[in-house]
């Protein structure tokens, strides 16, 4: 199965995705996670991203190589009973949103499996709180909570056909992982 968990920077995408692999392998289910951090960290190290600032033009060229690199890698070794569990933020306003979604769906049917787009979303207040901590800057991920929820305000999510919302206000990651994970038919 391919799960792919979605949402604006800072809602806990990773957090519940690590979450998912804890209980998946409790489960004797072999889950990798793939935060799209896995592929952008080493081209945000060599532009002295910090999370606040503009990136040089050109940079989620260079992340959708090695992107594709990953996915390459998927396909030729991993086992077939390996369940990927992708983070992602995309936006309408981005052409690379679709093709993220596209090439995610394609992976899934290569491997005969499921693709599961799910978003994780917040209220704003709870967003606001998870946005700035420590380790999502030692990440190189955005930590300006101002600017991260104007950007939620003046974009617009790209969901693919079929994305299941799932709410974590309020809840644990453990609880929202093991949400998702009844969602795609683990562990019930």
């Amino acid at each position: 199965m391919i799960i792919h968990l979605l949402g604006w920077p800072g809602v806990g995408k990773l957090t519940v995705a690590r979450e998912m692999r804890i209980q998946a392998a409790a489960l004797g289910v072999s889950l990798v996670v793939v935060d799209n951090h896995l592929t952008s960290v080493p081209i945000l190290d060599i532009v002295e991203a910090d999370g606040a600032g503009q990136l040089p033009d050109g940079t989620w060229e260079h992340v959708a190589r090695i992107r594709e690199v990953v996915y390459d890698a998927i396909e030729s070794l991993a086992h077939p009973a390996t369940t990927f569990v992708f983070t992602n933020v995309l936006v309408e306003s981005a052409q690379r949103s679709a093709i993220v979604v596209d090439r995610l769906r394609g992976l899934a049917e290569v491997r005969g499996v499921a693709y599961v787009p799910v978003l994780l979303e917040c209220r704003p207040s709870e967003h606001r709180a998870r946005s700035s901590s420590r380790t999502r800057l030692e990440k190189r991920k955005w930590i300006d909570a101002d600017e991260i929820l104007r950007f939620a305000d003046t974009e617009t999510l790209h969901l693919p056909d079929g994305t299941v919302a799932i709410d974590t206000t309020g809840i644990e990651a453990r609880q929202a992982a093991g949400l998702v994970l009844q969602t795609c038919g683990i562990g019930r």
